[in-house]
């Protein structure tokens, strides 16, 4: 090769790339750049920088020599056109639009052959001014100047760091004897002065990712001290933990409809010879299994009558409530309020009613058998502390923040621990003293879609096992503690029975009330209130005796258990169990006036609340006054309590519990199936009421959106607008996915702020739902939720109203069905009502208009404080469970060892010579072995080496070798070890290749990118890629006399780029779009990458709105396009990156991750514009607001409604137990220990 002459000091170089950096200091050309900078400028179009050989007079061009096929835009740099030394530093690509010409790249203007171009210099400016603008870019004057639609960047490799995850990490000084105080370790980064710092705390030492502990005093154990790697993967099958060997039933449970042993015996011999004939192989049969059993006695077997004993058999229905594991049941009595008398009827204020079929188990039991018998308790931690990291990239100066993650490092344990030890000691008691957290849930269930079976558990967690362990179904974490029974079908007939008419629905749902209370008053029995105030002694499977004090840590139900718990009214005027906000001041979310009702209106379990509800019930079964009296009404109205008795404060209220602390969000039904599911359907009914094709083309995008993970994002093959038996993780998939399929549905007007909406729900989701949270990402969180009410409040404003939306066809036939039902059940009722022509079978579909008053968006805005208190919200979320990891963690990547697919590389250029994604495939090769084998620097994408150095290169019998799937290994935000599996788009096989259409959805792929782009001074984080093949070969270098044959893996891909037409973000509140990178006969659309370069895989979703095109690759036959054709492939135009697929893949978007030690992605962490998310306030509403009021409320709560309360406590109804707990003490602990 020629050496490259430059034109103007005629230095030479063997590279254009040299010279490309030299001319970008050239003084020579510096100086003539200079001096015509000052004329007259021409229009800056990118259109005036293709060489043009008719110049127009009067302008100034300057002929400069170029070499053959060298690009322009490496010479001279334009407005918005970088030169080779700024894609150096700033290595990206952005993707370019229109036509393809020939003559053109991506990278720049080409000349086909040598020769001179003619270069406008008016246009021009120099690269370097002054030495004051050394290192400055002009800020160009328009967007369209800044990303020129033809503009490719060098990809230069960037390798990410990755760290595993490890242990904790002990200070020099623990080696101080267990439980003796120790001086504390040398301070990690200094602490924030706004926090209060514990009395005699000790501290760890920071590991790897910069985290430390602060715990209340040494611990005597810290069981994830010696953790190893597999106990970091993200699943169920982490392997340091053992599963629970459950208790064995005894013999005569085992046996069931059986009198003993030897019956059974007898009898499965007999009945496995029902043929009439007993032959001698049976005859046999029946000595080895029965008469050779030594547990076998016949006289046992005489006198069994089989016939009616295999009746028995088939009838029976065993039992899961075993003896055995502490089951009993137990009839619960309520009291029946009567209400007054009618007329001449005479019948008491009360009656008692006996409901039967409580099966339930003591939690004591439970504990003290789990404590003691579960090897894995030794990994449960019963030392709270407070965790703290400086997140990457902060400077030294930046203050730790805290982080959360679990029960045993949130607020309520380490409060509840921190009081625990300050309190004086049992006389006599030198036993450690710790805190066991428990969590309790229940919901109510119905098991079959005809019929009336139900099932209402209550299950209890211990907030002590790591939340990973507690999601494993082998561990057996879960303990069913009771099964709540309803109120009987003859309910009425006993109310009947009693008065002489039927109860209405409020009496119903009081002794609802009263049934699910007395419920609890059952399980918080006596020794449960003891273990609660003394603790009691357990011996644990190491050895070790500590005094264990139980404490409610969390009650996670869905908002119909709620009120229940809380003891309010379902969607009364205070609708919420936590505070006292009206129904009209919901829509307030994120604004201060929000902020201040929860902080004043909270609920609290205090005298006052007790005394009213004691006045109530007086009113109720003494005065015989009805359940929806006034009398009752103007006492508990105004904060929509309930005349219940709660269980939770007559039990533990004098130990200073508040049973409404207990009460946690529960993200699936307030979010999932509450605020976005509501969303969702508005959505559709709006798309129904714009008529035409947009339902369908709803549908058909959404089943086009690829699946991504193992089933991070599912397949959707149903029809999205349906909305036919979905699960919660269907709307959560169908939120990731929103944004594509809905683009350009809607009108202009408001397409732009439905998909500004469904960003900002899709981040908020994606933050609300970490799993582990620091103080960075809970302002981000607090931020993100006011934005989310303004979004919500400009919704329902401006654009869910602009369209009549009403019932879908769907809806509509359903709410037939259901009023058809009803006339059916009242058909042969004398008080049947008058039927409505409004619900007839031609009845018209309903107005259906957007509304936020509801009680889940009020949630919404409790999720940072609830963090804070009980830690990320999958600790106390209903919906529990993650995927497994396989293979190996430690090594970055897997790709098997295995030679299976062996392709001949001469074999295989020469069969695809005229598919454009061959065309540089084996320089491209050649370069990337040979840059590997010498440990050089190179790019992804451009050559780095001349073409006589690849001789050097000796490749094993010319062969690579092809492979079906490629897993990497990568550190989660949340330092946890996760895996993502690819498959290539082509699967290539030992006579040719194929098209796999069901992999190409499965090859996309991210890296790591470092450039900024010029004009938006916007951060291109990472670079996508779809991995069109993977392999492996053995090469050596032919220069070295000791080289060995050495294996290697790498990819083959094809690149994608940024869209310069389309700002992201935060602040732009838009996905990151990216299309593919045309051939245009230059090598940048594909591309070589060593595997270990590979940050994870990504989720592609094309932008359906912005079609497709065939010019990308300048054959129409070409196997590198994403969908075949009859007459070609084609790709679209554009790609959505998912951001929000996956709750590791938003946060490094974001930025900020405690695990992500990555440099490259150690920017500032994104934030919303500074007008998003402002504390603004708004004016109480609209006329109408006020409205809605609970049923039953009375308007004039005066007179002899209104009661004076006694601030002061009574004793309790008569009828109920009371606990004496003033003679436990420790010989009774003690005594009961030894029990055991």
């Amino acid at each position: 090769m020629a050496p490259i002459r430059c034109p103007e000091c005629h230095r030479e170089f063997e590279r254009w790339k040299s010279l490309s950096i030299h001319q970008a200091g050239c003084k020579i050309l510096a100086k003539k750049i200079s001096d015509s900078a000052s004329r007259p400028q021409v229009s800056s179009n990118y259109a005036d920088f293709v060489p043009d050989q008719s110049v127009s007079r009067g302008t100034h061009r300057l002929k400069i020599p170029l070499p053959k096929r060298r690009k322009l835009g490496a010479e001279l740099q334009a407005p918005g056109i970088r030169t080779s030394a700024e894609t150096e530093t700033n290595t990206a690509n952005s993707y370019r639009e229109g036509p393809v010409s020939p003559k053109s790249s991506v990278d720049g203007p080409y000349l086909s052959d040598g020769g001179t171009a003619d270069i406008d210099l008016g246009s021009l400016r120099p690269l370097v001014t002054s030495q004051e603008d050394e290192g400055a870019i002009e800020e160009p004057s328009s967007l369209a100047d800044a990303n020129p639609p033809r503009a490719c960047r060098i990809r230069l490799r960037i390798t990410p760091q990755d760290i595993l995850p490890a242990g904790v990490i002990l200070p020099a000084s623990a080696s101080a004897s267990p439980l003796e105080p120790c001086s504390p370790s040398p301070e990690p980064p200094p602490q924030q002065p706004t926090r209060v710092r514990m009395i005699r705390t000790w501290c760890t030492t920071p590991n790897a990712f910069g985290i430390w502990r602060e715990y209340y005093s040494q611990p005597s154990v810290i069981p994830d001290l010696d953790r190893s790697l597999s106990s970091f993967k993200t699943g169920n099958l982490a392997l340091a933990m053992t599963p629970l060997s459950l208790q064995p039933p005894t013999l005569q449970e085992a046996l069931g409809p059986f009198p003993n042993y030897s019956t059974y015996l007898h009898a499965r011999w007999l009945w496995q010879n029902d043929s009439g004939t007993i032959s001698a192989e049976a005859n046999q049969r029946l000595i080895d299994t029965a008469y050779s059993d030594k547990a076998f006695n016949p006289l046992d077997v005489v006198g069994v009558c089989f016939a009616s004993l295999r009746r028995k058999v088939a009838e029976f229905q065993p039992s899961p409530f075993l003896e055995s594991d502490g089951w009993k049941e137990t009839v619960v009595r309520i009291k029946v309020p009567l209400g007054p008398q009618k007329g001449d009827q005479i019948f008491g204020a009360s009656a008692k009613l006996s409901v039967p079929g409580l099966q339930h188990r003591s939690i004591v039991d439970v504990v003290k058998r789990v404590l003691s018998t579960d090897p894995n308790v030794l990994q449960y931690h019963f030392h709270p502390f407070r965790q703290y990291a400086v997140p990457p990239g902060s400077s030294q100066e930046a203050p730790p923040q805290r982080v959360v993650d679990d029960i045993y490092n949130s607020d309520v344990m380490i409060k509840e621990y921190e009081a625990l030890q300050r309190s004086p000691r049992a006389p006599g008691c030198n036993f450690e003293r710790v805190i066991l957290a428990l969590q309790f849930w229940s919901d109510a269930t119905q098991l079959a879609n005809f019929g009336s079976a139900k099932l209402w558990p209550v299950y209890m967690y211990f907030g002590n096992q790591p939340k990973w362990a507690r999601g494993r179904s082998d561990m057996h974490s879960c303990h069913d503690i009771a099964h709540i029974p309803s109120l009987p079908d003859s309910f009425q007939d006993f109310v009947c029975g009693q008065r002489g008419f039927p109860a209405n629905a409020r009496l119903k749902t009081h002794c609802r009330h009263e049934l699910f209370h007395k419920v609890w008053r059952i399980l918080l029995d006596k020794k449960f209130v003891k273990a609660y105030k003394h603790g009691i002694l357990v011996a644990f499977p190491d050895g070790s005796i500590r005094r264990v004090y139980l404490r409610i840590v969390t009650y996670s139900s869905d908002y119909p258990e709620k009120v229940l718990i809380a003891t309010i009214r379902n969607l009364g005027t205070c609708l919420c169990p936590r505070c006292l906000v009206k129904r009209h001041e919901i829509r307030k979310l994120g604004l201060i006036a929000d902020a201040k009702l929860r902080l004043t209106t909270r609920r609290t379990d205090d005298k006052k609340r007790r005394n009213l509800v004691r006045k109530a019930r007086k009113f109720i079964y003494k005065d015989r006054k009805g359940v929806a009296s006034t009398w009752v009404e103007a006492l508990l109205g105004s904060t929509s309590l309930v005349p219940t008795k709660n269980a939770f404060s007559y039990r533990l209220h004098k130990l200073g519990f508040d049973y409404f602390l207990m009460l946690c969000s529960d993200f699936m039904h307030e979010f999932e199936l509450g605020e976005w599911k509501a969303i969702l359907i508005h959505l559709i009914r709006m798309l129904h009421a714009l008529g035409g094709n947009s339902i369908s083309t709803l549908d058909e995008r959404f089943r086009k959106i690829p699946p991504f993970g193992r089933d991070t994002i599912r397949k959707i093959t149903y029809n999205v607008s349906e909305l036919k038996q979905l699960a919660a993780r269907d709307f959560e998939d169908i939120l990731q996915c929103a944004i594509p399929a809905f683009e350009g549905l809607f009108p202009d007007p408001i397409d732009a702020k439905i998909q500004e909406l469904l960003f900002v729900l899709g981040d908020w989701h994606s933050l609300a739902k970490l799993r582990l949270h620091t103080d960075s990402t809970l302002g981000e969180l607090e931020v993100a939720t006011r934005v989310l009410g303004q979004q919500l409040r400009y919704f329902a404003a401006q654009v869910a109203n602009t369209v009549r939306a009403m019932e879908t066809p769907n809806e509509r036939a359903a709410r037939i069905r259901r009023n058809a039902a009803k006339g059916t059940k009242t058909a042969n009722s004398s008080t049947q009502p008058p039927r409505n022509a409004e619900d007839g079978p031609t009845a018209a579909a309903k107005d259906k208009p957007y509304t936020l008053d509801r009680y889940k968006l009020h949630a919404l805005g409790e999720y940072p404080a609830q963090i804070r208190l009980f830690g990320s919200l999958d600790v106390i979320s209903t919906q529990m469970s993650e995927m497994a990891v396989d293979g190996s963690l430690e090594s970055r990547y897997w790709i098997s060892d295995e030679s299976r697919v062996p392709i001949s590389l001469s074999r295989l250029l020469q069969s695809t010579e005229k598919d454009p994604a061959f065309k540089h495939f084996r320089v491209q090769f050649l370069d990337h072995i040979l840059a590997r084998l010498r440990g050089c620097p190179y790019s992804w994408d451009e050559p780095v080496a001349e073409s006589a150095e690849y001789s050097a290169i000796e490749l094993e019998s010319d062969r690579i070798y092809a492979h079906g799937t490629a897993q990497f290994n990568y550190t989660t935000y949340d330092i946890r070890r996760s895996q993502d599996t690819i498959k290539p788009a082509l699967r290539f096989t030992g006579k040719g290749m194929m098209v796999e259409p069901d992999n190409s959805v499965r090859s996309t792929i991210m890296l790591s990118a470092d450039e900024t782009d010029g004009a938006t001074r916007r951060r291109h984080r990472f670079w996508y890629a779809r991995v069109m093949g993977i392999f492996h070969c053995r090469v050596r270098d032919r220069t070295k006399s000791d080289s060995e044959w050495a294996r290697m893996d790498f990819l083959w891909v094809r690149w994608l780029g940024a869209d310069p037409d389309v700002r992201c973000g935060l602040k732009a509140k838009r996905l990151e779009r990216v299309g593919y990178v045309p051939d245009c006969e230059g090598p940048g659309a594909f591309g070589f990458i060593d595997p270990v370069d590979v940050i994870r895989a990504c989720h592609l979703s094309p932008a359906f709105d912005h079609g497709t095109r065939r010019d990308l690759l300048s054959n129409t036959q070409s196997v590198a396009f994403d969908m075949k054709m009859d007459d070609g492939g084609e790709d679209y135009e554009l790609y959505y990156v998912l951001r929000f697929v996956d709750r590791d893949m938003a946060i490094r978007h974001r930025g900020g991750g405690i695990g992500h030690v990555d440099r490259a992605q150690h920017v500032e962490a994104e934030t919303y514009h500074e007008d998003d998310g402002e504390a603004e306030d708004v004016e109480d509403g609209p006329e109408g607001w006020h409205e809605g009021r609970e049923s039953g409320a009375v308007e004039d709560a005066t007179g002899p409604c209104v009661w004076p309360v006694d601030e002061s406590e009574t004793d309790e109804d008569p009828e109920d137990d009371q606990l004496d707990l003033e003679g436990s003490d420790t010989n009774d602990v003690v005594l009961e220990l030894d029990d055991d």
